[in-house]
């Protein structure tokens, strides 16, 4: 039976959003300052985490300190919402240091993509609270598009769902049909890593999305196949898939397999409605999604929405 999650309050102008790095070093400065100007324009001031500027190898900082920056962002009644600097590769490792309880306790928006869908996901699942996958502060903040702002404003400063989420790039149909089901997802690799684990996503009657990043075809399938052999397709109700940046083959060069053929031939035998090439993920306008709400897939109107608010 569905229990109902916890839900963050909307961000109001005036509201300190807290900034943390959880997975790689904070490598562009100049990209932050002009993400924190971008985010005081729109009215809110900004909190750095005090270990976000740390650097140690590929990590921000060492494991207990970036999960510390979290931890703290959660527990300060100061601090209304939080957003990732940037991505990486090694936000898993921060997984058994997060404080659950306190986060459910302590409500608040938790947003980020790339490998940052390890946290939102992690979170949404340990905490039971609706997380966002979007922009962060150094792409997709930095330099936001009228688009960009448009859903960020939707998705968080409003108690309104976010609804019909516009066409800006032409979409494509994999497979036809109409579903709904709460939304679970974010970049596929990183969900990946969460699989046989305790912050697994829970896949029944979901809309699942997801989008990729250099990430060869070959690799693609496998992990597809990986999704199937778990039985997560069997459970799903629906696919929505966003930008696939620069997922072209390299290592086999003369592959003439198409991507989106390779999809729809994992996906053969299951009744659920696959649109692709929708606006979120790397390298594209990036609509927030929030985590665990309702949404509709519609093939016949070229329609996806968000039915349910993400936030109080």
């Amino acid at each position: 039976m569905y229990k109902e999650f916890n839900k963050a309050k909307r961000l109001e102008e005036g509201d300190t959003i807290g900034l943390v790095s959880p997975s790689e070093p904070m490598l562009y400065s100049e990209r932050l300052e002009r993400g924190i100007k971008e985010l005081e324009l729109m009215g809110f001031k900004c909190e750095l985490g005090k270990h976000s500027r740390e650097s140690l190898g590929y990590m921000a900082g060492c494991d207990e300190d970036r999960a510390e920056d979290i931890n703290y962002m959660f527990r300060n009644p100061s601090i209304k919402g939080i957003i990732t600097t940037t991505g990486g590769s090694c936000a898993n490792r921060i997984l058994p240091l997060l404080d659950y309880e306190n986060i459910g306790k302590n409500p608040k928006i938790f947003l980020g993509i790339s490998d940052i869908s390890v946290l939102i996901n992690a979170i949404h699942k340990k905490s039971n609270l609706v997380t966002f996958h979007g922009p962060y502060v150094l792409h997709g903040i930095c330099g936001m598009s009228d688009y960009n702002r448009e859903y960020f404003k939707k998705a968080l400063t409003t108690s309104e769902p976010i609804g019909v989420v516009r066409e800006f790039a032409p979409r494509k149909i994999l497979k036809e049909g109409a579903a709904s089901g709460r939304l679970v997802g974010g970049n596929l690799s990183s969900i990946r890593s969460l699989i046989g684990t305790s912050y697994e996503p829970d896949w029944q009657d979901k809309i699942l999305f997801w989008e990729e990043y250099t990430t060869e075809p070959h690799d693609i399938d496998r992990i597809l196949m990986h999704l199937k052999l778990i039985g997560a397709l069997e459970k799903i109700k629906g696919m929505v898939i966003g930008n696939l940046s620069m997922c072209k083959e390299v290592k086999y060069k003369d592959c003439d397999i198409k991507l989106e053929e390779m999809i729809r031939d994992h996906c053969t035998g299951f009744d659920f409605p696959i649109m692709s090439n929708l606006d979120f993920g790397h390298n594209c306008q990036n609509a927030t999604l929030p985590l665990g709400v309702m949404a509709t897939i519609n093939t016949y109107q070229r329609k996806f929405s968000i039915d349910e608010p993400g936030v109080v």
